[in-house]
């Protein structure tokens, strides 16, 4: 196996996953949910730069192709399960900012991403390298979005619990507001680029 840069910074992201999952879940101080949001902005960051970087310098490797939407579909998770894990419990604020990722959001964002995962893996194995589409990148964008924006969020009540002057007025409405309408933007997008990998490339696989 080739260690180039980016499969290093594959494994990374991959790394990174575990670490955000525990930050999310049991550390609320301010300093721990910021390090968090910079944690997942690094790794999907990561996400964009790794296979431009692979495909510009020639630095493609089957370890890399395995391994990638792997590291995606693990950070990924990492989030949404600790987010669905948050707003089950019975802790006021911090469960009602997380509280819309409920069971079947997870279900439908985990799952499209497994059953896609497994169709790429498998023409991998055909012989047959299957890119992502526009729509599935987009996709990518607004989910690493939402996640990103319910970080804030903790971090805003965070910082708000502890100082009264942080806390904003109409922020944390509009802010509310903005994570539902990107969460259904999320669901939208996942479910209709599922459906357009699968059917365009339903020869392919």
């Amino acid at each position: 196996m080739r260690m180039t840069l980016p499969n290093k910074m594959t494994l990374g992201r991959l790394l990174a996953s575990p670490i955000l999952f525990l930050l999310i879940l049991f550390y609320e101080d301010p300093l721990y949910r910021i390090l968090a949001f910079f944690i997942f902005l690094a790794a999907a960051l990561t996400d964009i730069y790794d296979g431009y970087l692979a495909r510009k310098y020639g630095d493609v490797t089957n370890f890399g192709m395995v391994i990638d939407p792997l590291a995606d579909k693990v950070l990924l998770s990492a989030a949404f399960i600790a987010f669905y894990i948050l707003g089950g419990r019975n802790d006021g604020v911090k469960s009602e900012i997380t509280r819309e990722v409920g069971l079947w959001v997870v279900l439908v964002v985990l799952g499209r991403e497994i059953i896609i995962m497994i169709f790429r893996y498998y023409s991998l194995y055909r012989g047959r390298v299957i890119s992502a589409s526009r729509l599935a990148k987009v996709k990518t964008l607004t989910q690493n979005f939402f996640i990103g924006s319910i970080l804030v969020r903790l971090i805003h009540h965070s910082l708000a619990g502890k100082n009264r002057p942080l806390q904003f007025s109409g922020f944390d409405e509009f802010h509310s507001n903005l994570n539902t309408l990107s969460l259904w933007a999320v669901l939208f997008l996942t479910v209709t680029s599922g459906v357009y990998y699968v059917w365009q490339n339903r020869y392919r696989a």
